[in-house]
């Protein structure tokens, strides 16, 4: 204010309450001289004593209720105006305090200081009303408010007098204004005409719209009051503007549009409590959880210690893993002090974890295979080894005892015997591989009836498994082990998958052309290998069907719970340009098709092993590290007229090599050596001679590293267990494309 500070009486028993009114208008910038007490007795006394310009009059003082306060007041109060301080639990009683001549009303705990400038105002108003200075004080008042004031015939509502303010804010010239009434000022309103208000008396303040005289339209709120002039009765209007206060609402109503709408993408349940649990808030997802909670005392079982959030504005955390009907949640609950109130509010953060969990027991389940993976691939190298002994001596039982039928006999049985066991062993390694092979021209039946061997062994027993081939061979490219897992995972999903009923796994070749029935199904046009799996489980519904092959897919074939089996699958399927066709049907029950690109070109058949065991006088070098294989070839190859030198290991190998390289015609080594493998090896051997010739023995039928050699013409390959019918043959092979290319040098060198 510019002129004379005002006396304010507080009457407030709350000192936090005072310092927060004494604060908002210190920071409304009215310059005030506060007097506080804390008794309606001592107040009176006070006011008596020197009266005061305005009272705040607190209604929920600790000595008496609102009504008796407001009664005991105004019995005996001089005549100074009064404002009102309350609380939810007393705006009951204002009816009665302006019954009895209060000015206004201010809530507790207020902070808005347009609000308390503008009830401040209608107090000085009131109070210069009842007095004979109302002129001055009016005049005073014009110049200081920072609200629009008008003064108005009551009767025919033509403006007398408005403030520097007023004609500032509506952009008229005091005779312009002299001019018009103040209905002329008014777009809409709640209320027709000028009000009157009792003498002396503020009425209800309304809400209008006002335009300027520019065209601008305002957003005002009215407070019209009956005041006693010399010159008669006037109406003094207050107009506050609204025009700010309603953008900062709707900036406000726009956050909250924006946080809920942020609230509500989030993927985990959000429940805004009060400190009794009692929900004020939920998002999307809250309520999609746990229903509609707001009203309700709700809590998933976290509670907020009482030493948590002790503070105003402080924040603090607490989480647990909690269940809430069978499913695993992962809360948060956030204690916030209110800076305002000092209550707590409590924020709870819900996360369902069901999936996380799921792909926590997979990745455990997964180190797991990987782990017999790499455990089945050590057996099965092992297996190997012992097998190529057990099998290159069948052979040479069946080379000296071929005039003994029986003895002919039982060592073509073990040989038969060992062939079954590779078969089995060959499966082990392909399980256990992690990379995969180069890619190949394969029987899809040799595949499908491999899977089908794994597929009985794993599988339930009492749930029949049949195959139903192709009668010709069907030709796919791609890497066979991938494909053999595919077929696996698939078949043991839909095992598990059934108590009862029958699969059945079959092979056909199939052609898409334009206007087929398989191109409508988004099957491209040409020739397709498929592979059919049906089984006569429980059917699958079409919302499940669209994301059987997703990981984590709530289904499997046939029904049920399923990780990533499916989804492995269905990579695999991908990477060879397949496609998969999946259909169920309550009396036919679930089929599976899938279908790989067919390779039309036939495919070299095996080359059958020779009858009888060919010889030789040659020397060669065998380097392996397993005992049990240098003594076959040493025993074996001995025996058919080789010169043999063996060597344990690859340091031994170069060493023997080096010292014999002019008397060694062929090297037989390992490619799995210990320390430094075989293709290491043999780049060495061919940096001592460029012309040496070298069989690897291998423990698979895509040996690993053999890649970088395929175009290698001195370099051959023979798999493990070693048959030695098959490797006296390769051995001829190399010895007798050595000899010829000696030969055919010699001749040239003649000429």
């Amino acid at each position: 204010m510019n002129s004379e500070p005002l006396s304010v009486l507080l009457v407030e028993d709350d000192e936090q309450a005072a310092a927060v009114l004494e604060s908002l208008f210190a920071g409304a910038g009215l310059p005030i001289v506060w007097r506080r007490k804390g008794c309606v007795a001592a107040a009176l006394k006070e006011a008596r004593e020197d009266a005061p310009s305005v009272v705040f009059l607190s209604l929920q003082l600790k000595e008496a209720d609102a009504a008796r306060i407001l009664d005991q007041w105004f019995s005996s109060a001089p005549d100074a105006p009064v404002v009102c301080l309350t609380t939810p639990t007393t705006l009951n009683a204002l009816p009665h305090a302006f019954a009895r001549g209060a000015t206004g009303y201010l809530p507790a705990g207020c902070r808005d200081a347009d609000l308390a400038r503008h009830v401040l105002h209608g107090a000085v108003i009131a109070r210069a009303a009842r007095q004979t200075e109302l002129r001055q004080s009016l005049k005073t008042l014009f110049s200081i408010s920072s609200h629009a004031i008008f003064v108005i015939d009551p009767e025919s509502g033509k403006i007398l007098a408005a403030n520097p303010y007023a004609r500032t804010l509506y952009g008229y010239l005091p005779e312009e204004l002299a001019r018009m009434s103040f209905d002329e000022l008014a777009v809409e309103s709640v209320e027709a005409g000028p009000v009157r208000p009792k003498h002396g008396r503020p009425k209800k303040p309304f809400r209008a719209r006002h335009t300027t005289k520019s065209g601008l339209v305002l957003d005002v709120e009215v407070t019209p009051i009956m005041a006693e002039l010399p010159e008669g009765p006037r109406t003094v209007v207050l107009v506050r503007d609204l025009t700010e206060e309603r953008q900062r609402e709707e900036e406000i109503q726009f956050l909250q549009e924006f946080n809920s709408l942020i609230l509500d993408s989030l993927p985990f349940a959000i429940t805004v409590k009060a400190e009794n649990h009692r929900v004020t808030y939920q998002n999307r997802v809250s309520i999609a959880t746990f229903g509609f909670l707001v009203g309700k005392i709700f809590s998933l079982g976290l509670e907020a210690s009482e030493s948590e959030a002790d503070g105003p504005g402080r924040t603090t955390a607490r989480t647990a893993d909690l269940d809430w009907k069978g499913a695993p949640f992962s809360v948060t609950l956030l204690t916030i002090r209110d800076v305002r109130t000092g209550e707590s509010i409590l924020i709870e953060l819900a996360q369902d974890v069901s999936s996380q969990r799921r792909i926590q027991n997979e990745l455990i389940q997964a180190q797991r295979m990987e782990a017999v993976g790499n455990l089945a691939g050590g057996i099965a190298h092992d297996f190997n080894n012992l097998l190529s002994g057990i099998l290159g001596y069948a052979n040479l039982i069946q080379a000296v005892g071929e005039e003994n039928e029986q003895v002919a006999q039982y060592a073509q049985i073990i040989e038969e015997t060992c062939i079954r066991a590779s078969e089995l062993t060959q499966q082990l390694l392909q399980f256990a591989r992690r990379k995969t092979g180069g890619t190949e021209v394969f029987d899809l039946n040799t595949i499908i009836r491999y899977a089908a061997k794994l597929l009985r062994a794993s599988g339930k027993k009492e749930i029949p498994l049949a195959q139903k081939l192709s009668a010709k061979k069907i030709l796919v490219r791609g890497e066979p082990a991938q494909v053999q897992q595919m077929v696996v995972n698939l078949g043991l999903n839909t095992f598990e998958s059934m108590n009862e009923g029958q699969i059945t796994i079959g092979t056909h070749a199939a052609a898409s052309e334009a206007g087929s029935e398989l191109a409508g199904k988004g099957i491209p046009e040409g020739p397709w290998a498929v592979i059919e799996i049906h089984d006569t489980g429980r059917v699958i519904d079409q919302e499940s069907l669209a994301a059987l092959f997703d990981a984590y897919s709530p289904q499997k074939v046939g029904g049920g719970p399923v990780g990533l089996g499916l989804s492995v699958a269905h990579a695999i399927i991908r990477a060879h340009q397949g496609r998969v066709l999946v259909e169920s049907d309550p009396k036919r029950g679930n089929v599976v098709r899938i279908y790989l690109p067919q390779i039309l070109e036939a495919i070299e058949e095996d080359t059958p092993e020779p009858e009888d065991l060919p010889r030789g006088n040659e020397t060669v070098l065998v380097v392996d590290d397993e005992e049990v294989i240098r003594n076959l070839m040493l025993t074996s190859l001995s025996r058919f007229g080789y010169r043999v030198l063996v060597a344990t290991g690859a340091e031994e190998g170069l060493r023997l090599y080096s010292l014999f390289k002019n008397d060694i015609n062929l090297i037989m080594l390992d490619i799995g050596l210990p320390g430094m493998d075989g293709t290491k090896v043999y780049q060495l051997i061919r940096a001592i001679n460029p012309q040496a010739r070298v069989i690897f023995f291998t423990g698979s039928d895509s040996p690993k590293g053999m890649k970088m050699l395929a175009k290698d013409e001195r370099v051959d390959w023979i798999a493990k267990p070693i048959s030695l019918k098959r490797l006296t043959q390769k051995m001829r092979q190399a010895l007798d494309a050595d000899a010829t290319t000696k030969n055919s040098k010699s001749g040239a060198e003649k000429k």
